[in-house]
């Protein structure tokens, strides 16, 4: 029985939350995801057949939730949290599937939040924005506003857009601004993708988010090859794209975490670098695989690698260039930095992945009926 308008309207509701959370704050991403999440169960309930066409997903989580834990290495909340913002990926492709053209009224309300979001980060790089003391009175809503006013080298700003945040601000525009330059034979959407990268590449102070950006919208071009060979090259370099010193002390309280426990890793969310190295990091390694690998074990850290390699083949099956665009910004970005620390980061990457890959479902689904009837 198809679902009724009623959730229909709901799901659309929830989604577009979702979509406009995901550059305004995590509170109010997670209201939209979870929302999701709660209209697609009251939809369809998951069967073992869902679980079967997801088990590489299932098995990445399933590892990290269960082989620490058999290792004596009990998880942190905010651990479990961040292996579960996976589950999202289903949520959103099934969720998209659902609502096909119905979607619109999402990516408007995703366009037009990251066109005031690039807008204000405009606004905070020029410093043409209120005194500091003008947001002292809303310590309630725990958004770090003081960030926006890290002056640069050049005298400008470290802006955030909406996020207050310039690393969160660059990763999730990018990931917008390739859902929008998928589409770029519509003005609209070729005027915010152009916007939306110049805002990345200028405002934040963020050059390794420009660079994957810039990389990642490379795969939107045909023939793709030539995209995927410049990305390996440059992906390979990356690595080694910071100074030798502090990119060697980055990884190294990684590498140590993962020799001492190389099978069950320290557990989820109990990887810190400070404890294996005379680095002062807390919180990661600067590497998203290596850090994986430290929490859960190297076959957790291979898993996540072959789970990007069976995402990066469904989308390419299903045509899905948004969410190949997204998922090269990711794997790139990844060499440098943890994005998925940032929870409302892996939101938005749930969102674009599963969005795009659910819409071109929909669709490829829509010309076989439309063919099986003209014959």
């Amino acid at each position: 029985m198809p679902p009724s308008a009623t959730r229909l309207r709901l799901l659309t509701v929830a989604l577009a939350t979702w979509a406009v959370g995901v550059q305004l704050s995590e509170l109010v991403a997670a209201v939209g995801c979870y929302g999701t999440a709660a209209v697609v169960l009251t939809l369809e309930r998951p069967t073992l057949a869902d679980v079967k066409r997801w088990w590489p997903l299932a098995l990445f989580i399933g590892w990290g939730l269960i082989v620490p834990l058999l290792g004596g290495h009990a998880p942190t909340g905010s651990g479990v949290a961040r292996l579960c913002d996976w589950l999202l990926l289903p949520v959103a492709a099934w969720a998209a599937a659902q609502l096909g053209e119905r979607c619109r009224p999402v990516l408007i309300a995703a366009a037009v939040t990251c066109a005031l979001s690039c807008l204000a980060a405009a606004l905070q790089y020029f410093g043409l924005w209120p005194p500091l003391e003008f947001f002292e009175g809303l310590p309630a809503l725990k958004v770090p506003f003081e960030r926006v006013y890290e002056p640069t080298a050049d005298g400008h700003f470290m802006a955030g857009g909406l996020l207050f945040h310039r690393l969160k601000f660059a990763h999730v525009t990018a990931l917008v601004v390739l859902a929008a330059a998928s589409r770029w034979r519509e003005p609209r959407a070729a005027a915010l993708a152009l916007f939306g990268f110049v805002s990345v590449a200028v405002f934040p102070a963020a050059r390794a988010a420009a660079g994957a950006l810039a990389l990642a919208m490379s795969t939107l071009v045909k023939p793709r090859w030539v995209a995927v060979a410049l990305i390996a090259v440059v992906a390979a370099a990356g690595l080694w794209s910071r100074s030798p010193g502090e990119r060697v002390e980055l990884l190294r309280g990684g590498l140590a975490a993962v020799e001492q426990h190389p099978l069950t890793g320290v557990g989820l969310g109990r990887f810190k670098p400070v404890d294996f190295s005379s680095s002062d990091n807390q919180g990661k390694a600067h590497n998203q695989a290596l850090s994986i690998a430290a929490e859960g074990g190297i076959v957790h850290g291979l898993l996540f690698v072959a789970l990007l390699v069976w995402l990066g083949r469904l989308l390419f099956k299903a045509n899905a260039t948004a969410g190949l665009a997204a998922l090269a910004f990711f794997a790139l970005i990844a060499q440098l930095h943890d994005p998925l620390f940032h929870p409302v980061f892996a939101q938005a990457l749930m969102l674009v992945l599963g969005g795009a890959l659910g819409l071109s479902s929909r669709s490829a689904g829509e010309a076989t009926s439309r063919r099986s009837r003209a014959s």
